[in-house]
């Protein structure tokens, strides 16, 4: 597995390390989700990495939007907002998750608290930058156990795993 993103992911270094946790992905069919689309470079990358995944990705800014990607889904929206996540579209087949949003803890620990639970063994909740928002990870850490996940972090990003 390559990545290759003109994006945050490569000026923060993050690009390896995702290589390293999804490479066993690279083929299977699955869904992916992004919090904090931005410029959609990172949609793009996850669209060419995983060649048989539906991507999606949340953001609040209407200028995230994009259109005619094939294999991308665009939602506009807050994450960290209770209601919006209620009413939001399931995402069948949820295997990946990257917050890479707003970075505020209120917002990271609702995403959170919302999206974790649908994913199955073996999936993946990635939070990115956590230099922003440093309380998170030990919010993470208070959760893992109960929730059975196992947590990687690596300097300013921390990889959860379903394991059971």
């Amino acid at each position: 597995m390559q990545l290759e993103c003109f994006s945050d992911k490569t000026h923060h270094g993050y690009l390896p390390l995702y290589e390293k946790w999804f490479s066993s992905l690279q083929t299977e069919s699955f869904s992916l989700l992004e919090i904090g689309v931005g410029g959609g470079e990172s949609l793009k990358m996850w669209r060419d990495a995983f060649p048989n995944a539906q991507i999606f990705g949340i953001d609040i800014s209407q200028y995230c939007y994009l259109e005619g990607e094939p294999r991308i889904t665009t939602i506009i929206g807050d994450a960290g907002n209770r209601h919006f996540l209620k009413n939001m579209m399931s995402i069948s087949n949820l295997k990946i998750v990257v917050d890479d949003a707003g970075h505020q803890y209120d917002q990271q620990v609702e995403s959170f608290k919302f999206f974790s639970p649908q994913l199955p063994v073996g999936g993946f909740y990635v939070v990115e930058d956590l230099e922003v928002s440093p309380q998170i990870i030990h919010y993470l850490r208070g959760q893992v156990e109960k929730l059975g996940f196992s947590i990687h972090p690596n300097r300013n990003i921390v990889f959860l795993k379903r394991e059971k």
